[in-house]
């Protein structure tokens, strides 16, 4: 009985560990998990409600080309940047080819910006871990 119970918590950790935790460091890969918030609800620099976890996209930049291709899990459609400076997975930098903005990472952390205020709002996106997303993703369960 001990010894079932012991399994049972050892994949329970291990499958918190696997849905809390970002493991695309092992492909290559790098994710922006973004969090939204409605403008009206933003004060003093807080969502006063529940942040609103938006679709992930994953980035695989690569060095020796200089580009960047990235996919979201909600479509199959691969995108490819080419205007890129890529120093390692987890800084790099692209260009849009409209040129309205560039987005990256740097030290592991994404960012965006764009020419467009009214098309990007910093203070109503926030880019996060992974565990950090999950939490807020758990916080839109209807228990």
């Amino acid at each position: 009985m001990l010894k079932k119970l012991s399994i049972l918590v050892f994949i329970t950790i291990f499958i918190l560990i696997i849905y809390f935790f970002d493991f695309g460091f092992v492909k290559g890969e790098i994710t922006a998990y973004p969090l939204h918030c409605d403008k009206d609800k933003y004060i003093n620099y807080q969502c006063i409600e529940k942040w609103l976890p938006l679709n992930p996209t994953s980035y695989k930049p690569n060095v020796s080309n200089q580009q960047v291709f990235s996919w979201t899990r909600a479509t199959s459609f691969i995108e490819k940047y080419t205007k890129c400076s890529v120093l390692n997975r987890r800084n790099w930098t692209c260009k849009y080819d409209d040129g309205s903005g560039e987005f990256g990472f740097k030290n592991g952390q994404y960012w965006n910006y764009s020419r467009d205020d009214n098309l990007y709002h910093s203070h109503e996106f926030k880019y996060v871990p992974k565990f950090f997303y999950r939490l807020e993703e758990i916080k839109w369960l209807e228990l």
